[in-house]
Order: C-alpha cells, then sequence, then structure tokens
C-alpha cells in the first residue's frame, strides 16, 4: 500500500477508486476481507480437492500476490489464488507419481504461462485473438463455472439451512443496504452464516484450538517427470482464458478518465453481446443515423418492450431527447426514487438501447429521485439537456 494516495470525497455508486489510490483505513480493512472471503473458497478449497497443504497454499498465494504487486508497482491491483483447472491433472498426478511429480507439473505450467507472457509483452497479444477468439475463451471460462456446480452444491447439502440463510443474507445486502454496507454484503452475509452455524452447532473448534499459533507450512521439494506433461500443458489455455484482457487507448487519451468508459463497455458486451468498443460512426460502412432517427428507434424500444416490462412494478422510462448521441430520459412512477432504479437502468435499459441504437454513447439518466415516493438519493443537480 505504500503510495497509495487516499481517494478524496465520498464513493458515490458510480465512482471509480483508482489503481493508485485507496480509500480510508477501515474501509480498506473491510473491503479486504471481503475479498478474502471471496477467494477463500478457490484458495483453500483447491488444495483439499486435490491433496495439497492448503497452509503451503495459502503462504504463496499471499507471497505470491505481494511479488506482483511489487513488480507491476501497484498499478494493477490483482489478487493470485488457486485455479480449479489444476484439479484434473493434480489428482491424475499425485495418483501416479505423488505430491512432489503433481507440484512439478505446476511449476513447469508455471514456467510456461511465464514464457507466453514475454511473448506478449515483446510481440502483442494479437495472437491471442487469432488463436483464442471470445468465443472460445468465453466458453472455458462457462464450462469452468459449470463444472463448479457439482462442488458447490455437495456443500450446500452438508448444511442447506445455514446455505440458504447465507445466500439469503448476501442477497438481502447487497439490494437493501446503501453505501459501504452494501458494499461488503458479502462478508455480511458470511458473518450471518457462521454465526447461524455456530448457533446450530455446525462449528468445530477441537482442531482450532490444537493447532498452533505460529508455525511454517509444509514445503515439498518439486520433481519433474515428462510424463504428466500432457496433463498440465493444456491448462495454459484455461489461464489465458481465465486472464487476458485486453485494452488499448488513444495516444492522446488519459487513463483515468477512461477506466469508467472502459468498465461500462466491457460490462455491456458481456450481458448484451452487443460489440461495445467499435470505430468511429460509417467506419464500417453501416449508414450514420440521426438524432432524431435514434430517438426513434428508442421511443419505439420504450413501447414495445421496456415500459410494458416495468409497468409491471408501477413504473415508467420517457423519453426527453438524444442530442450528439447522448440518450436523456427520465424514470417516473415506483421507478423514481426506487433504489433498483439504477440496476434497471444499466443493466437491463441501457443493454436494450445498445441492441437498437449501438451509435449512442451515453445513457443519462435525468431524473429528480429525491422527489420520488420513496426517494434514496440524495438531491442531485438538475441536468442540462
Amino acid at each position: 500500500m505504500i503510495g497509495w494516495k487516499l481517494h478524496e470525497g465520498n464513493l458515490g455508486p458510480d465512482d471509480i477508486v483508482a489503481p493508485d489510490e485507496r480509500l480510508s483505513w477501515g474501509k480498506t480493512a473491510g473491503l479486504g476481507a471481503q475479498h478474502v472471503v471471496a477467494m477463500f473458497g478457490a484458495t483453500f478449497l483447491v488444495p483439499i480437492l486435490t491433496g495439497f497443504s492448503p497452509a503451503t497454499t495459502m503462504f504463496f498465494s499471499g507471497f505470491g500476490t505481494i511479488l506482483f504487486l511489487l513488480i507491476t508497482r501497484n498499478k494493477l491491483p490483482s489478487y493470485l489464488g488457486s485455479s480449479f483447472a489444476f484439479i484434473a491433472p493434480i489428482t491424475a498426478a499425485m495418483a501416479s507419481g505423488g505430491e512432489s511429480v503433481a507440484l512439478g507439473g505446476v511449476v513447469m505450467t508455471g514456467v510456461l504461462l511465464a514464457l507466453i507472457g514475454l511473448l506478449v509483452h515483446f510481440a502483442g497479444a494479437r495472437w491471442i485473438d487469432v488463436v483464442m477468439p471470445p468465443i472460445v475463451t468465453g466458453t472455458i471460462v462457462a464450462l469452468i463455472g459449470f463444472n463448479l456446480a457439482p462442488t458447490a452444491w455437495a456443500n450446500v447439502k452438508l448444511a442447506p439451512v445455514t446455505a440458504l440463510i447465507t445466500l439469503g443474507a448476501i442477497i438481502l445486502g447487497s439490494v437493501a443496504f446503501r453505501g459501504m454496507l452494501g458494499r461488503l454484503s458479502i462478508l455480511v452475509g458470511v458473518v450471518i452464516g457462521y454465526a447461524v452455524a455456530m448457533l446450530r452447532g455446525e462449528v468445530d473448534f477441537e482442531k482450532f484450538n490444537a493447532a498452533a499459533w505460529v508455525g511454517l507450512p509444509d514445503f515439498v521439494t518439486p520433481s519433474f517427470d515428462a510424463s504428466v506433461l500432457g496433463l498440465f500443458l493444456p491448462v495454459v489455455f484455461v489461464l489465458i482464458a481465465e486472464n487476458v484482457v485486453t485494452v488499448g487507448k488513444a495516444p492522446a487519451a488519459a487513463w483515468p478518465g477512461l477506466k469508467a468508459a472502459v468498465g461500462a463497455a466491457i460490462r455491456t458486451q458481456l450481458l448484451s453481446g452487443v460489440p461495445s468498443m467499435r470505430g468511429a460512426p460509417g467506419a464500417t460502412g453501416l449508414p450514420v443515423r440521426s438524432d432524431a432517427e435514434l430517438g426513434a428507434a428508442v421511443q419505439e424500444l420504450l413501447d414495445r418492450e421496456v415500459n410494458r416490462a416495468v409497468a409491471n412494478h408501477g413504473g415508467k422510462i420517457s423519453l426527453l431527447a438524444v442530442r450528439d448521441r447522448r440518450l436523456f430520459i427520465t424514470m417516473s412512477g415506483g421507478c423514481q426514487g426506487c433504489a433498483s432504479s439504477q440496476v434497471t437502468l444499466r443493466q437491463g435499459f441501457e443493454v436494450m438501447v445498445r441492441r437498437v441504437a449501438p451509435e449512442i454513447t451515453e445513457v443519462v439518466d435525468a431524473t429528480d429521485h429525491a422527489a420520488g415516493r420513496q426517494p434514496f438519493y440524495l438531491p442531485a443537480a438538475t441536468v442540462d439537456v
């Protein structure tokens, strides 16, 4: 955290904390604890499933993360944990050659991934797009999630009541809580779930009481067996699919000003499938529509799909204007002041707009949410349309 500057001002729903910034120490500790909880499943569960030492895995996960942050000089915040892609090859290698051979396979995979990183550094990442286009990387990541579903369900069946209460607390916290408490919904849910598990007698403190307070993990020397190469090297493709996102910028553009736009573009791409980052209007040979034509397309979308769905919750979205490819709207009825209005707008309506009017560069909510029936928002400045 050396070199990080304090993020100035209150943290709003759409504010961005830069890689070289931090929140107050209390908020930083809370978010850090939540991230530990979120990553604990992979970092701790993988060694349990494969037979590796959880303590050793946690040690090198932390050591690798610190080393990564030092090498990148805090420019790329990331946590290095375990990958479920290693479960199958490690299990097979453990059965045939033991822990040392399995560890050797992991080391060889890491060396190969490091060489690929050097290749990307000097030759660029274009070849990854050719060899592994988005349809391939997306499928790989989706399959990883599907393969983990049985493991999650098996854990749920061990304590279904506690699992449902924990899940419900996380969902309720993310929807009902405001500010930092809403951002810490996972941590809050886990604390509630742990308390429920203790009350139900599902927590065993015997091993905890018997464990030493300070100790070193069990280190194992890797041994290298060429016969397991075929098991581990394909994992590199999965690791590339999990980790590679390439972002470019114009020479005159500044990274801080692009953070929000890049994040919104990636989310839109994932949610709608509509390419969000494209060339200048007209560069693809498609006709350039006027603001009036774009407004007509959006109004048809509102009449045909959006407001029919929003009306079920007593709300309505109205088109104000389209100016310089910026779409101005207002929300009324049950949507005005609703705590979920921004979710409806950004993850629902905006995604649908991208589908019918991809030329729209921004959707501006000009609603006075503080005047709504349930105002969850503080009064904001009037938007000039």
